[in-house]
């Protein structure tokens, strides 16, 4: 799928303070004076695709992609979601629909928002209980006791209970039902389109013979190639 925005902090040049890229759009150029941080927000990127919530993450490098400057020691990420968005914009609405009145009590959030989550330094695990607290607490200050009565019993199986707990598990859930998938892949800017007989993933090895046989193709796969090379 596309992203349609992320938020990163903590991670190599970028602070403590969450950078929020929002609206991405099939393709984005990145400006900026040198040292000013494009390649590590390209960096970022090519992690983005081995984050898998809740397990052990390996891939970030304690002693370069965690910010110097960062007192927290962690890298925080997040992705956008968005109401008008081909690729995030049905768990929008899915998450909508559970408030009839989400405009109201959440007024920031009419258009898009942003599910933050974090990675310690100290044991490289992803977690989103920090921001599902914040979000619980901003559910609990914008939301009537018989809507988060009523959401706890559709969403967890209870009702009643501690209003601080009714808001939080809320938020869990929220989080979870927002979830999504993406692949990144990183072309590497320095490539050689030639005719080897192998390909090489992105590199540019052998995409002329590929871009042939597509054009060319047998009978048992013509239609389907032929799609591929007019795309």
């Amino acid at each position: 799928m596309i992203l349609d925005g992320i938020a990163i902090s903590g991670f190599r040049s970028i602070g403590d303070t969450l950078v929020k890229i929002n609206d991405l759009q099939k393709i984005n150029i990145f400006i900026g004076k040198n040292n000013s941080g494009k390649s590590n927000i390209l960096r970022f990127f090519k992690h983005l695709s081995e984050i898998s919530n809740g397990k052990e993450y390996q891939g970030f490098d304690l002693n370069l992609d965690y910010c110097v400057d960062s007192q927290s020691k962690e890298i925080q990420f997040g992705y956008q979601i968005k109401k008008d968005s081909p690729a995030t914009g049905q768990l929008y609405k899915n998450i909508q629909n559970l408030f009839p009145k989400w405009s109201e009590y959440f007024p920031e959030w009419n258009q898009s928002f942003c599910f933050i989550f974090s990675i310690k330094q100290s044991t490289r695990t992803v977690e989103f209980q920090p921001f599902a607290e914040t979000l619980g607490k901003h559910i609990l200050k914008a939301c009537p006791q018989d809507v988060t009565d009523s959401l706890t019993g559709k969403l967890c199986g209870y009702t009643g209970g501690a209003p601080e707990k009714r808001a939080l598990d809320i938020a869990v859930k929220l989080i979870q039902m927002a979830q999504v998938e993406f692949t990144c892949f990183m072309i590497d800017a320095f490539r050689q389109i030639t005719h080897d007989e192998e390909e090489s993933g992105l590199s540019g090895r052998g995409l002329i013979k590929k871009l042939r046989t597509l054009q060319s193709p047998d009978l048992n796969s013509y239609k389907a190639s032929k799609d591929r090379f007019a795309g």
